[in-house]
């Protein structure tokens, strides 16, 4: 896991051998995310820059920019069946390479998570790759007289600030979408001018203008996926040790049971709350004792000294962009980095809700389908208004449209006085991510509720929050964070409420499940901090939103405080860097 940077200067006002000085300043901007190693390759007004988490092969041969006479590649990620590929495979990035060079689709046997750049020596020519869920961040700008691609908006403000070219806030995708959902949507970035590249597509710049093509995965249609050797892969490639994150929950306990059936060892951490009423501690190790893992290869750490501690300024200066998520997992991780300080691989069970159709979005339409047909029912179940009155306002009713009101914070949209067009400019924010996500996904999601579904969870609120939160936390923490149920081979597999993950662990390990909590944040007394958070630092909202009264904060749920509370921390401490 790691970072990339690549600049082309393209104006003869730049000179080459003062910018590298520029380059260097904003390589090191992303060192938290490869603190291992640190090289830049120069090849006329073109810069390659490299930042190294090593996991596999973490010998200097394998450092980047990897490169040979006639190509040079810079590659953030892991390819998990690099073994498969190429037997004799010592490095997933050699082999990465070796791959591109060989030419055909190397995307249809390439599983893993990466974000890359391919470029040929010869044609001066350079294509860049991110994967087919969008796990690994891919930014660029361009004008006419640079073009810059990272795995961080900090390092290309750090360029841009050097060339007086700063961009300004995003305050149109702060207003339509953060304060509704608590993230911004991709294609956009907080930043005016600034943009991701979408998932599973190659980016390539032609005139001053960036062009993308969907990588084609031929995904495979995988029944039996219990057995599939993807897990395996997933767990095992690495040549370091790894920790769980364990809840009592289906995802992470099946992940546990892999690493068991293929004697990998791991090392497991399970948070242990204040509050019982979203403890997990218990039901999780009495799961490890049905399972009967062995206690010398499966060390439990308990994470419960201070993990439910919240400081808002800590988490706003670290953030790339604001979320209103993430912040339990920046407290686990932190207590994780604490007690294991050379632990460097985590895996959590991110994927297994959207792939296998976990959220009550799910199974939800069909009855709220029926229900906004009635006349004047919201009145009689208030949860349905979100449906009804946004179905007017975007004036389109469909799947999409039920999943993005779904996850509409309506209370709040009332509460801050939302207007009809911030909806409607968000509604067409959230199509365009869904109208650049892979190919091959897109025929389902179009005739079937499920699948589309799907697809908005997966594309819309796990890419644009919960991957972006997992990598950018992670990362900031010398963590490589793997979520090895995301496998795009799996993408086609029929969302059943997770009936044949949870028929796995209870037919052949006796196990059985509670309601859903997760890795939930303790915030029965966080309320009166958020609120007052909001207020000391209201000149940084004000920045961007009008005045927050104080009775509008009071109404205001804990979820919408803690989220005007990171947004306020986040321009804090990065608006002006």
């Amino acid at each position: 896991m790691c970072g990339i940077l690549y600049c082309k200067l393209k104006s003869e006002d730049y000179d080459t051998q003062n910018f590298k000085v520029v380059f260097d300043a904003a390589l090191k901007k992303m060192h938290y995310r490869g603190p291992d190693a640190f090289k830049v390759s120069v090849h006329g007004s073109l810069f390659f820059g490299h930042v190294r988490l090593s996991i596999v092969d973490p010998k200097a041969s394998s450092d980047q920019p990897y490169e040979d006479d006639e190509h040079l590649m810079i590659f953030n990620g892991e390819i998990y069946n690099h073994k498969e590929i190429d037997p004799k495979s010592q490095s997933d990035t050699r082999t990465l390479f070796t791959q591109m060079k060989n030419g055909g689709n190397p995307f249809s046997k390439l599983r893993g998570m990466f974000a890359f750049g391919m470029y040929n020596k010869q044609t001066q020519h350079i294509v860049f790759y991110r994967d087919f869920f969008g796990e690994k961040p891919l930014y660029y700008y361009v004008d006419k007289e640079i073009e810059v691609v990272s795995s961080t908006l900090k390092s290309i403000l750090e360029i841009l600030k050097a060339l007086n070219k700063k961009p300004e806030l995003n305050k149109a995708a702060i207003n339509d979408d953060f304060l509704w959902f608590g993230f911004i949507r991709e294609p956009k970035t907080i930043w005016n001018n600034i943009f991701a590249v979408p998932p599973g597509h190659q980016l390539e710049f032609f005139n001053d203008s960036p062009q993308f093509k969907p990588l084609k995965f031929n995904l495979a249609d995988q029944n039996d996926w219990t057995q599939s050797t993807y897990l395996a892969n997933a767990l095992s490639s690495t040549d370091v040790e790894g920790a769980l994150l364990l809840s009592e929950g289906i995802d992470s306990t099946f992940l546990l049971t892999k690493a068991i059936e293929n004697s990998f060892p791991l090392k497991i951490g399970i948070y242990k709350a204040n509050d019982p009423k979203i403890d997990e501690s218990a039901k999780a190790l009495q799961n490890i004792a049905k399972i009967k893992a062995n206690p010398q290869h499966y060390p439990v750490t308990v994470l419960e000294n201070n993990v439910g501690v919240i400081d808002i300024d800590e988490y706003g200066k670290i953030l790339e962009q604001p979320s209103s998520d993430g912040l339990q997992l920046f407290n686990l991780l932190k207590y994780l980095r604490n007690s294991h300080p050379g632990l460097k691989l985590v895996y959590t069970g991110l994927g297994g809700d959207e792939l296998f159709g976990g959220y009550p979005t799910f199974y939800n339409f069909k009855k709220i389908n029926l229900l906004i047909k009635l006349p004047l029912v919201e009145y009689f179940l208030p949860a349905l208004k979100r449906f009804k009155t946004g179905k007017r306002i975007v004036c389109e009713w469909n799947y999409d449209t039920y999943a993005f009101l779904y996850r509409l914070n309506y209370p709040a949209f009332k509460l801050l006085n939302g207007t009809h067009a911030q909806l409607i400019s968000s509604y067409q924010s959230f199509k365009q991510t869904l109208a650049v996500t892979p190919v091959e996904i897109n025929d389902k999601a179009q005739k079937i509720s499920a699948y589309a579904i799907k697809r908005s969870e997966t594309f819309d609120y796990a890419r644009n929050q919960l991957l972006r939160d997992n990598d950018n936390i992670s990362m900031y923490l010398g963590f490589e964070s793997r979520s090895p149920l995301l496998n795009a081979d799996w993408y086609n597999q029929n969302p059943d409420k997770k009936l044949k993950l949870k028929n796995a662990l209870i037919s052949k390990w006796g196990i059985s499940f509670n309601k859903k909590k997760g890795f939930t944040l303790d915030e029965r007394d966080a309320k009166a901090y958020y609120k007052n958070y909001i207020i000391d630092h209201q000149v940084f909202l004000n920045q961007i939103l009008d005045d927050l009264s104080i009775p509008v904060l009071n109404n205001l749920s804990v979820n919408r405080l803690r989220a005007l509370s990171v947004l306020a921390s986040w321009v804090k401490h990065n608006a002006d860097n």
